[in-house]
Protein backbone atom coordinates (compact mmCIF):
# COMPACT_ATOMS: atom_id res chain seq x y z
CA UNK A 1 0.00 0.00 0.00
CA UNK A 2 1.05 3.59 -0.63
CA UNK A 3 0.37 4.92 2.83
CA UNK A 4 1.16 8.42 4.09
CA UNK A 5 3.55 8.18 7.02
CA UNK A 6 3.58 11.73 8.36
CA UNK A 7 2.14 15.10 7.39
CA UNK A 8 4.08 18.23 8.31
CA UNK A 9 1.93 20.67 10.31
CA UNK A 10 1.14 23.69 8.16
CA UNK A 11 2.71 22.14 5.07
CA UNK A 12 1.06 21.80 1.66
CA UNK A 13 -0.18 18.26 2.33
CA UNK A 14 -1.78 19.26 5.64
CA UNK A 15 -3.37 22.31 4.04
CA UNK A 16 -4.84 20.09 1.32
CA UNK A 17 -6.41 17.76 3.90
CA UNK A 18 -4.02 14.81 3.64
CA UNK A 19 -3.86 12.83 6.89
CA UNK A 20 -1.30 10.44 8.36
CA UNK A 21 -2.14 6.84 7.39
CA UNK A 22 -4.14 7.89 4.31
CA UNK A 23 -3.76 5.34 1.53
CA UNK A 24 -3.07 6.84 -1.90
CA UNK A 25 -4.92 4.91 -4.59
CA UNK A 26 -4.71 7.33 -7.55
CA UNK A 27 -2.52 10.15 -8.85
CA UNK A 28 -4.12 12.61 -11.27
CA UNK A 29 -6.90 10.08 -11.88
CA UNK A 30 -4.54 7.18 -12.66
CA UNK A 31 -4.94 4.10 -10.44
CA UNK A 32 -1.65 3.35 -8.66
CA UNK A 33 -2.69 0.13 -6.91
CA UNK A 34 -1.51 -3.40 -7.62
CA UNK A 35 0.30 -3.78 -10.94
CA UNK A 36 0.06 -0.01 -11.49
CA UNK A 37 1.94 0.80 -8.29
CA UNK A 38 5.18 1.46 -10.19
CA UNK A 39 3.47 4.43 -11.89
CA UNK A 40 3.36 6.30 -8.59
CA UNK A 41 7.05 7.19 -8.50
CA UNK A 42 7.10 8.73 -11.95
CA UNK A 43 3.78 10.54 -11.50
CA UNK A 44 4.86 12.42 -8.38
CA UNK A 45 8.20 13.60 -9.81
CA UNK A 46 6.99 17.08 -10.76
CA UNK A 47 8.47 20.57 -10.55
CA UNK A 48 7.81 22.68 -7.45
CA UNK A 49 4.53 24.53 -7.76
CA UNK A 50 2.80 21.76 -9.73
CA UNK A 51 -0.57 20.63 -8.39
CA UNK A 52 -0.97 16.85 -8.04
CA UNK A 53 -4.41 15.36 -7.38
CA UNK A 54 -4.33 12.37 -5.01
CA UNK A 55 -7.21 9.93 -4.74
CA UNK A 56 -7.46 8.35 -1.31
CA UNK A 57 -8.91 5.04 -0.17
CA UNK A 58 -11.25 6.88 2.23
CA UNK A 59 -13.03 8.31 -0.81
CA UNK A 60 -11.55 11.80 -0.66
CA UNK A 61 -9.54 13.56 -3.34
CA UNK A 62 -6.94 16.16 -2.36
CA UNK A 63 -4.95 18.57 -4.49
CA UNK A 64 -1.40 18.99 -3.22
CA UNK A 65 1.01 21.60 -4.55
CA UNK A 66 4.49 20.13 -4.86
CA UNK A 67 7.07 21.95 -2.80
CA UNK A 68 10.79 22.33 -3.24
CA UNK A 69 12.73 19.25 -2.21
CA UNK A 70 14.69 19.56 1.01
Amino acid sequence: DLQVDTVRFGGPAASAGLLPHDEIVAVDGQDVRGVNRSLYATMIEVPAGTTVRLGLARGATVDVVAGKRR
